[in-house]
């Protein structure tokens, strides 16, 4: 089996390129500011699907379907003329192995796909690749698990009470409210108010006082919402439910997408997934809902336990509740997981490293964070101020399994609180774990934020801080306002 990237990337990490250089490029898109960082995503979108190579004799030959929302699921998929309408349809074929490895998906440019995409694993032998793409013109095709109440949808629980309640069940679905008629989720975790999200998620319909403060509790499918009038009369009022925009499998390859609105993961995968490859996609507006005992959450790329070969190239990651990329779980093994050329904006974190288990187990065996600009970290709508120091590029959570981690080339721009966050369970939470490589970073802070978050290393006093093992190599320390 073969992961192809597209047409548009030759390049890999320590070749020469023809172009300018990775530095540059990332250097660019960090003065250019957001609208720089859409193209960056777009680029390649429209690049052939990755291919499998050594298709063995008796397989059925891989085909292509199509998803559009203006297309029919009494179709057969097999054409542009005869796409597919819904995600949940698509989830349909996958799970009945209509559509398999080895095919490739195309969702419609230009289009909201109202849903959730959920491939299943391969059969035991089969090493060929699903591809999920798109076709057309247009914006990438936009996955999303809002939930639109309607004006119908809406009640006010007592005349003159300013409080307003909608049932997201799935038996609402096209009255009540618009969205993936599949789901009946709720556990709410933010409402994007025409373009600005609001977070102000409360324990209680009892504890809302302001103006779109919400309460939506887990196991019900009620979201109850503080508002002056109707909500549907001030804004268009769009819910972001507990439902991960993609639950992957092995041997899969995402490119081209925009996944946005869930209260969940943007993306997140199953105990030992292995060879998954995710480029050209945005991932945005992600996190908020509450995960029972611990509290809210929401990530934008999550490999979890025992991660195989995945790789997440040339995309933008911005507006999270949480980190925007994390390796997570027990014991491992983690080996060949590499997020490079990213763009990161407006998360918690951009990167974030927690492992369980003990010195006897495998952990992470090779994992690189390289190449990326992150920048207004701990600055955006999931900043939390009881999290002190928590608003830092890197965050090791918990390490209790080795690591070895790459961490290089990056452009580290405004963060609220350091460079990186060591946590209690990764012994000193002072100095850079053992495992760790940091070398040829470009760091631009303000005058004495701290480059580890309670040490004694500053931006502007970083001269001892490249000496020592485990410390930053050949890493340039900018004192400014990166904002």
């Amino acid at each position: 089996m073969q992961l192809t990237p597209s047409a548009h990337e030759h390049d890999r990490p320590g070749e020469a390129t023809s172009g300018p250089s990775r530095r540059g490029f990332l250097g660019g898109l960090l003065a250019a500011g957001a609208g720089a960082v859409a193209a960056a995503a777009a680029d390649g979108a429209h690049a052939a699907p990755a291919r499998a190579a050594g298709a063995s004799t008796g397989r059925r030959p891989a085909r292509t379907f199509y998803v559009h929302p203006s297309g029919s699921d009494d179709a057969d998929g097999a054409s542009t003329s005869s796409a597919w309408r819904s995600l949940a349809r698509l989830n349909r074929a996958f799970a009945e192995r209509e559509v398999a490895h080895g095919d490739t998906v195309l969702l419609a440019r230009g289009r909201v796909h109202a849903g959730v995409l959920r491939p299943v694993e391969p059969p035991a032998g089969d090493d060929r690749l699903l591809t999920i793409g798109s076709y057309g013109s247009g914006s990438a095709p936009r996955v999303s698990a809002f939930k639109t109440p309607t004006a119908a949808g809406w009640r006010e629980t007592a005349p003159g009470s300013g409080r307003w309640q909608v049932d997201l069940a799935a038996a609402g679905a096209g009255t009540d409210w618009l969205g993936d008629a599949s789901s009946s989720t709720a556990n709410v975790g933010f409402l994007k108010v025409n373009d600005e999200i609001r977070a102000y998620r409360r324990d209680s319909v009892g504890d809302l006082r302001g103006q779109w403060e919400f309460a939506s509790p887990v196991g019900s499918t009620v979201l109850t919402v503080r508002s002056d009038a109707r909500p549907d009369t001030l804004a268009n009022v769009q819910a972001a439910v507990d439902d991960p925009l993609v639950v992957g499998a092995s041997q899969l390859v995402l490119r081209g997408l925009h996944l946005v609105g869930t209260g969940s993961n943007g993306y997140s995968d199953d105990v030992g997934v292995h060879d998954v490859l995710i480029e050209h996609c945005t991932v945005s507006h992600v996190g908020g809902s509450e995960l029972p005992g611990a509290g809210r959450y929401g990530n934008g790329v999550q490999v979890w336990q025992a991660g195989q070969r995945v790789t997440v190239r040339r995309c933008v990651i911005t507006d999270c509740w949480d980190t925007a990329t994390t390796v997570q779980g027990w014991d491992g093994p983690w080996a060949d997981i590499v997020f490079e050329q990213n763009v990161v904006l407006r998360c918690t974190q951009a990167f974030e490293l927690w492992t369980r288990g003990g010195a006897g187990t495998a952990g992470v065996v090779s994992c690189r964070f390289v190449d990326n600009v992150c920048h207004d970290v701990g600055l955006g709508w999931g900043a939390r101020p009881q999290q002190v120091g928590r608003g830092s590029h890197v965050l090791f959570y918990a390490l209790e399994t080795p690591i070895a981690l790459e961490v290089s080339g990056n452009v580290f721009g405004a963060s609220r609180d350091a460079v990186y966050y060591v946590g209690s369970g990764s012994g000193s939470t002072t100095t850079l774990p053992a495992g760790l490589s940091a070398h040829d970073n470009v760091v631009v802070q303000r005058r004495g934020r701290p480059i580890v978050w309670g040490g004694s290393w500053t931006v502007d006093r970083s001269e001892t801080f490249s000496t020592g093992p485990g410390r930053e190599i050949d890493s340039s320390f900018v004192v400014g306002d990166p904002r």
